[in-house]
């Protein structure tokens, strides 16, 4: 058995919201998840954390996201379709779930040691999400279900290419108020 609490905040993390996780090829697992002195605030950065394969306690927290005075929101970590580790990082230049979010990815070529810089994913505001995308069996195909903040319009980012590109397809609500949209492949390819 091993210790099932990754993080329960600090001085200067007293909350914590919205953890990720992924387990890595070699079996180890890489936790993500923001933290600040409150859910908005500008303080909020994006914190990470290992759990080596066949150890019982979580690595000490290692910051992974920092934008000075802009609070980050839902983290996502999963191996990606380069087969590098990818970090869906929201970084939020506005009103808090008004419209002011960007995402942004990083990727780790060494299993979550090192990260690239900031890479805006889309070039629109807007867009939010919790889930992590899914990768279309047999195919090149990935999707990440997103929404649109404040809005409750639930869309999808399609890469056909291994992630360099993607295109966001939108979902009209039909009237719903959708939020942080799931998707699942089943066994007959029905999404």
């Amino acid at each position: 058995m091993y210790s099932v609490m990754v993080f329960s905040g600090n001085v200067r993390f007293p909350t914590s919201h919205a953890g990720s996780i992924c387990e890595l090829p070699n079996g180890d697992l890489l936790a993500a998840w923001y933290a600040g002195s409150k859910e908005s605030a500008p303080d909020s950065v994006i914190l990470g954390s290992r759990l080596l394969k066949g150890e019982k306690e979580w690595q000490s927290p290692v910051l992974w996201v920092d934008v000075a005075n802009h609070a980050s929101g839902n983290p996502r970590v999963f191996p990606g379709p380069d087969k590098a580790v990818w970090l869906i990082s929201p970084v939020n230049y506005g009103r808090w779930c008004d419209g002011g979010t960007r995402l942004f990815f990083k990727r780790s070529d060494d299993l979550g040691e090192t990260w690239t810089d900031l890479e805006i994913l889309p070039a629109r505001k807007r867009i939010l999400g919790k889930n992590k995308p899914i990768h279309i069996k047999n195919s090149d195909i990935w999707i990440l279900p997103v929404e649109y903040e404040g809005t409750g319009d639930v869309a999808f980012m399609r890469s056909v290419d291994g992630g360099k590109h993607w295109k966001v397809i939108n979902r009209p609500g039909e009237g719903a108020y959708l939020d942080q949209p799931s998707l699942v492949e089943l066994d007959d390819g029905t999404l």
